[in-house]
């Protein structure tokens, strides 16, 4: 027995999604990169291991190039189009959360944010952190 499952789109989810995107408006697209990964292995036992022809490399998301300014400008935009007091802590630029009501659909959300992340500017590499009582 086959089972269909029916989910309806929503709007506001939709626009959860843009509104992360938006935040990094200006942002060039840009593939993943490259970086030596840091085991805390010493300086030796990396030397072996490289020369056994073990690569210790990463991949991560390309540096952001925004500055300050233009990502202030991002969020306290995203924020007047919510409805939301626009502020923002200058410090904490890059600390931002989605919040949404219990059974709204956040994990829906969270993987389109992903996906229309990735469209957008290529990054591939997300932390989703779900708090719980």
């Amino acid at each position: 027995m086959a089972v269909t499952l029916k989910y309806k789109k929503q709007r506001f989810q939709t626009e959860a999604a843009q509104a992360v995107v938006d935040v990094f408006r200006g942002q060039p697209k840009g593939g993943a990169q490259d970086y030596i990964m840091d085991r805390g292995i010493s300086l030796d036992r990396q030397t072996q291991i490289q020369g056994r022809g073990y690569t210790i490399h990463g991949m991560s998301n390309g540096k952001i190039l925004l500055d300050n300014e233009t990502l202030k400008k991002n969020i306290i935009e995203v924020q007047g189009r919510q409805d939301l007091k626009r502020e923002v802590n200058i410090e904490n630029l890059l600390r931002l959360t989605v919040e949404m009501e219990t059974g709204t659909g956040k994990t829906y959300t969270y993987i389109k944010t992903m996906f229309e992340l990735n469209k957008a500017y290529g990054w591939t590499k997300f932390i989703i952190v779900v708090p719980s009582i």
